[in-house]
């Protein structure tokens, strides 16, 4: 026999039924609570957002304040597509990918730029995709998606570009990772 709940209204219930009930809401609230503001919105910092926008005629990474006033083009490269951009833990730089439409724009690779748009830096090299990036929470390392193995894997690099390594070497498109807030784990997408 199934234990009966009454609610304040009087009406019985299942206790298997409110269980899980009160469980579904505990985890709902667990991952409103856990969850973390938008790789968009610079943190810590004047409330920036980045996105990318093709206003000029071809896709660069802009900043623009939460109200909508002093949109900024940052990236400002002429047949660059740029795209995915994702301030690091601190808002002092922004990750992003891009592609040279003379080169081909499926030869993405992945940028680092202060947040004013200066000292942009190329820091994936390869003929393959690089694209995606996210900052670890501790902004030491970057998570990308690459085709480098001839599908797409989840890779991680140091910040600077250095030391590549391949998370998930597998037939699968491995792609769009993200981390967990205190950086101990990865999730990502897969056509598994």
């Amino acid at each position: 026999m199934t234990p009966i709940t009454r609610t304040s209204s009087n009406r019985a219930w299942p206790s298997s039924l409110v269980a899980l009930a009160a469980l579904t809401a505990l985890a709902a609230g667990a991952l409103v609570g856990a969850a973390s503001p938008a790789d968009a919105v610079q943190p810590g910092g004047n409330g920036l957002v980045a996105f990318e926008s093709d206003r000029t005629g071809d896709f660069d990474v802009w900043t623009i304040a939460p109200d909508g006033s002093g949109a900024t083009n940052l990236s400002q490269r002429t047949r660059w597509h740029d795209f995915s951009p994702a301030w690091s833990p601190d808002g002092s730089q922004l990750a992003w990918y891009g592609g040279d439409d003379g080169a081909g724009v499926n030869n993405f690779e992945i940028f680092v730029m202060q947040a004013d748009g200066s000292a942009q830096v190329r820091i994936t090299t390869n003929p393959a995709d690089d694209r995606w990036p996210r900052w670890s929470p501790d902004g030491t390392k970057i998570l990308f998606d690459s085709d480098r193995t001839g599908s797409f894997d989840i890779w991680v690099m140091n910040a600077d570009g250095t030391n590549p390594v391949n998370l998930t070497s597998n037939a699968a498109d491995n792609t769009q990772a993200v981390w967990s807030p205190d950086g101990s784990k990865v999730a990502y997408t897969s056509d598994m």
